[in-house]
């Protein structure tokens, strides 16, 4: 699995910045990284780009919190505590998006058609109800991703089967 970090540096006379690169490079010295040395910018310009790394860092990948569970009859997933969660649908035959979400009877507002969704889990065995769009409506297939730092997968998706409705069980 590769990470990612952003890096910046700022000052009156230069600019570095490695928007997204291998985390291994952190541990470069600093001469290797002095060839990423852009011309000096303004003051203003470089805190509107620290700014923007800080957005970006913010942005991270989170722990994962979610685990399917297949021989378990009650539970699709277990999550391992309440909290934010963000899944997305990638396509492997055809691209794949969500249609239409609702986690615990409430609605999921997105443009639809999405790939991500966003919603907080909450404690006890709640409902995710989905409705996939596919681009190869006969063929089209997926996979349903939890975004987090091991992109864990969640379920495969198929055209045939545009809806579904998963069990999240929390703590």
């Amino acid at each position: 699995m590769s990470t990612f970090i952003l890096f910046g540096f700022c000052n009156k006379s230069t600019f570095v910045v490695l928007y997204v690169v291998p985390c291994a490079i952190s541990l470069l010295p600093r001469k290797i990284l002095s060839t990423v040395i852009r011309p000096p910018v303004s003051i203003k310009e470089c805190e509107k780009r620290s700014s923007f790394i800080r957005r970006r860092r913010a942005m991270a990948p989170q722990a994962c919190l979610l685990t399917p569970t297949p021989a378990d009859p009650i539970c699709d997933f277990k999550a391992q505590s309440v909290g934010s969660v963000t899944l997305e649908v990638k396509g492997t035959t055809g691209s794949a998006l969500f249609n239409k979400a609702a986690y615990n009877g409430t609605a999921i507002s997105l443009p639809v058609p999405a790939p991500t969704i966003m919603f907080n889990v909450v404690s006890g065995n709640t409902n995710l109800d989905v409705v996939y769009v596919f681009s190869d409506p006969a063929n089209g297939a997926g996979t349903l991703n939890e975004v987090c730092s091991a992109n864990t997968k969640l379920k495969d998706v198929q055209a045939s089967v545009t809806s579904a409705r998963y069990v999240i069980c929390a703590p």
